[in-house]
């Protein structure tokens, strides 16, 4: 897959964000109203908080979709790499990454710096070298560890 697919959940679906997602959002709408703003495609922007998932495997995808749509706008890729333009959003509240390979290790740390969001990666083996500030969730779980989890995040974003 040579361009990343990001779902914006709600807006079915946004085809790609390399090149196209707005990062900056507040697009005024063409008539020149600017009680609502809106991205690059005019819909309207939510102001809940995002949830950017890294998975590249569709029932895992779909299942950590349906669990944090009812708080979160979800934006989904299928590869680390393909994540960084949708971190841009300065509404993300939390990362999910299924399954971080060695070769992702360094990349999720430098995503897993920034202070703004909480990052969370679903490991099958705990003893892999994440950096200490990702939360580690050991295959299998039950979905509402996560849950629990994202408490703090959407009492603090107001989602």
């Amino acid at each position: 897959m040579d361009q990343a697919k990001c779902i914006l959940t709600k807006i079915q679906p946004i085809s790609s964000c390399r090149g196209h997602f707005d990062p900056n959002p507040g697009h005024l709408r063409s008539d020149g109203d600017q009680s609502e703003r809106m991205n690059l495609y005019g819909v309207p922007l939510s102001t809940r908080s995002v949830a950017v998932i890294i998975e590249d495997d569709p029932l895992t995808l779909w299942s950590l979709k349906n669990l944090l749509e009812p708080s979160f706008d979800v934006l989904a890729v299928p590869s680390i790499e393909e994540s960084i333009i949708c971190l841009k959003d300065p509404r993300v509240g939390v990362v999910i990454c299924g399954s971080p390979t060695n070769g992702d290790v360094a990349l999720l740390k430098q995503i897993a710096e920034r202070q703004d969001y909480r990052v969370i990666a679903l490991v099958s083996d705990v003893s892999c070298a994440l950096p200490s500030n990702v939360t580690m969730i050991e295959k299998p779980f039950a979905l509402e560890r996560i849950t629990d989890l994202l408490k703090p995040n959407i009492a603090e974003k107001g989602a």
